[in-house]
């Protein structure tokens, strides 16, 4: 009898150690409700919860093991967190919830019906394998873990409601073929005519299974092909030509019939790694000069938007992005937070954008790091960061930039320019006098002093301008150079001009903005962190006080230094011989970054 004991006592214990119970639905209602279970108690994280009723989770929640039968459903409007398995037989329906595969064994989803969730998150070290068909609607976090889907099938739906995507990559990764889909709708009031977008490729693919008909219609880029930048585009052979991962094409629409009708979807099928890295194939071939070399046509190479300004290597590359705008017809720039028309740091999924090379052996790649949740329109980029001392000048749906930067030069400068792309809707662009490039710019960086830049318009109109409380300390004029005019710009400006019929169509350098420092007012020196300057009035003789080595610099009243000294941790004693008047007092470190800036009065320094 004693023997008899022994099996079913070690069962008993083993159950209970591991916590693990079977939990059936009884009746629907609410997940958190005991009575919705049999027993009457809540799953817990080493539970299975067996749904055979309607049931909804209004909160957070946890299980090990999930089964939905046939007559089960399961509606989640919060976040639920599996440890093990989800098995759908019946009906699972996430509103706006989030399901979270954690735990430490290799967890399951599969069953005979299509989980179609709106986020998912993937953290399992152990991995995640998929055995029937998953959606996901919203968002797809690879934290962790391979998500296997070799055995079943993923698609990040795409549609006139959703828009799944991946929205963010840590150590996680997808192993097998899925389906990433973009739901293009172009322009919502955009005329029945010919025009073109720009599309690039997650995966490799072809126009055929992109549902793109006619081959006769795209075009790539050849950056290698001699010449002016017009010279390099090149049309795909036939519907089954290749597209690859990480490149830019423009396709023309010339009706929307034939089932090229708007808003459609557009599937791209095929697998990647989100762990390695991706080099874009880019060039740079000397041919025309700086304005027409270098100009290679990419695409987004992942399944989600990315962020120009995280996760890249660029090595000879400029730092503007260019996109094309299908609904103005003007290009959209984006370099070092300022934007024109509608630029963004963001680029969706899908998106074909430029990029221009400016040396020999180019290197441009990004990390799947640089994946973020934000979700500009295909084709209609987001408006971009904004940031000081930048103006902007508008004309119709046209937009350029003048950006005031002390680390800027009065040329072209790579990291801080973006050229003008002129289109037949083009307005404006900028230069600057004397430049023997003779470039063109949408985004134009000088030197943060006194500035004069010219800009050419085309047709007349009325200019508008913001950023101007941007401007600390600078006043801007406008100067109509045909009318011999100069009015101060502020915020409520609206400079209207006529043009002779002969420049509607052609451009004509007909305006400068004037850029002067104010006059600056005089005030006591007050003490800030890390930074102190005494005393104020001073007679040629000033003590600076950092935590860190530095640079104080003293400026008149039009801007101009007139002093200039390094500084050491700790005190310093400071002379010098300068008329009386107010200055400005400036302490810069080491990375040329201000940590101190005051007023000063100098009173009969040595005179």
């Amino acid at each position: 009898m004693k023997k008899s004991f022994v099996l079913p006592l070690l069962f008993l214990m083993s159950f209970m150690v591991t916590g693990q119970t079977r939990i059936v639905s009884i009746v629907s209602g609410n997940w958190n409700t005991a009575s919705t279970w049999s027993p009457a108690i809540v799953p817990g994280a080493t539970d299975t919860a067996v749904i055979n009723n309607t049931i909804t989770i209004p909160n957070t929640s946890q299980v090990s093991r999930l089964v939905i039968t046939k007559t089960g459903t399961l509606i989640n409007t919060s976040t639920l967190t599996v440890n093990n398995s989800l098995i759908d037989s019946g009906a699972y329906t996430d509103v706006s919830g989030t399901v979270k595969l954690a735990g430490a064994a290799v967890i399951k989803l599969g069953g005979t019906q299509t989980l179609s969730f709106f986020n998912l998150i993937v953290n399992n070290a152990t991995g995640v394998t998929v055995t029937d068909t998953i959606k996901v609607k919203g968002g797809l976090k690879l934290k962790n873990g391979i998500l296997n889907v070799s055995s079943g099938y993923l698609v990040l739906q795409g549609d006139a409601t959703y828009n799944g995507r991946v929205v963010s990559v840590s150590s996680g990764d997808i192993s097998g073929q899925f389906t990433a889909q973009i739901w293009d709708s172009r322009c919502a009031t955009y005329p029945i005519s010919t025009d073109y977008s720009t599309y690039g490729s997650c995966m490799n693919t072809n126009l055929s299974d992109m549902g793109l008909l006619w081959w006769y219609n795209a075009y790539t880029y050849d950056e290698t092909q001699p010449g002016p930048k017009s010279n390099g585009y090149v049309m795909l052979p036939n519907n089954t030509a290749n597209i690859n991962r990480g490149q830019g094409f423009f396709y023309f629409y010339s009706n929307y019939g034939g089932g090229q009708n708007f808003p459609r979807q557009i599937p791209v099928t095929g697998s990647l790694s989100f762990q390695t890295p991706f080099v874009f194939p880019v060039t740079y071939t000397p041919s025309a000069g700086p304005a027409n070399d270098g100009w290679n046509l990419i695409g987004n190479p992942y399944p989600g938007t990315i962020n120009w300004n995280s996760g890249w290597t660029k090595l000879h590359v400029n730092n503007a992005i260019y996109t094309w705008n299908t609904c103005s017809k003007l290009y959209a720039s984006y370099v070092n937070y300022v934007a024109t028309n509608g630029g963004s740091k963001f680029i969706h999924e899908y998106q074909g954008f430029w990029v221009q090379t400016n040396h020999s052996n180019p290197v441009l790649k990004v990390k799947s790091s640089s994946i973020k949740v934000n979700n500009p329109a295909l084709l209609i980029p987001l408006q971009a960061d904004t940031i000081p001392m930048a103006l902007h000048i508008y004309l119709g749906s046209d937009e350029i930039a003048v950006r005031l930067d002390s680390n800027a030069t009065n040329g072209f400068d790579t990291l801080f320019d973006a050229r003008a792309q002129l289109t037949d809707s083009s307005r404006l662009y900028s230069f600057v006098n004397g430049d023997t490039a003779n470039d063109e710019y949408a985004v134009n960086a000088v030197y943060d002093s006194n500035q004069t830049i010219p800009f050419a318009v085309k047709g007349s109109g009325t200019l508008t301008f913001s950023g101007l409380s941007s401007l600390s300390g600078i006043t801007v004029y406008l100067k109509d150079i045909q009318n011999a005019t100069t009015v101060v710009i502020d915020s409520a400006l609206q400079y209207t001009y006529i043009q002779p019929p002969a420049l509607d169509t052609v451009f004509n350098n007909r305006f400068e903005l004037i850029f002067k420092k104010s006059p600056l007012s005089v005030q006591p020196v007050v003490n800030q962190p890390g930074a102190a300057l005494w005393p104020c009035p001073s007679n040629g003789h000033l003590f600076a006080r950092v935590i860190q080595p530095g640079i104080i610099s003293i400026y008149d009243m039009g801007g101009n230094a007139v002093f200039t000294h390094s500084l050491a941790s700790g005190d310093n004693s400071l002379c010098f011989s300068i008329p009386s008047g107010a200055y400005t007092a400036r302490i810069m470190n080491t990375d040329n970054k201000l940590v101190y800036q005051c007023k000063i009065v100098v009173l009969n320094s040595g005179q």
